[in-house]
């Protein structure tokens, strides 16, 4: 992989790939496989499948343990919502 890790500017340096950037990345990658996957295996016509992800840092409010989260938003063109639910 290209580039540099380092911690985002809030904690550290900045100016590199960090980890609250590279777990939804990754995250949204393999999720977008495993769409395909699903996809194929039960004869969905579909478009090219998007998946877009957002990471954030924080505390988790139950033990104040450190947190990561991944927003995954997805878009299946030619497939109904209904069938997604």
């Amino acid at each position: 992989m290209p580039g540099s890790m380092r911690l985002p500017a809030a904690r550290g340096p900045g100016g590199g790939t960090n980890p609250v950037q590279l777990f939804p990345a990754s995250y949204a990658a393999c999720f977008k496989g495993a769409l395909k996957l699903i996809a194929i295996n039960n004869g969905f016509a579909h478009g090219e499948i998007t998946v877009d992800s957002a990471g954030t840092a924080g505390r988790d409010p139950v033990d104040g343990v450190h947190m990561l989260t991944a927003d995954i938003r997805v878009q299946l063109p030619g497939v109904e919502r209904a069938i997604t639910a």
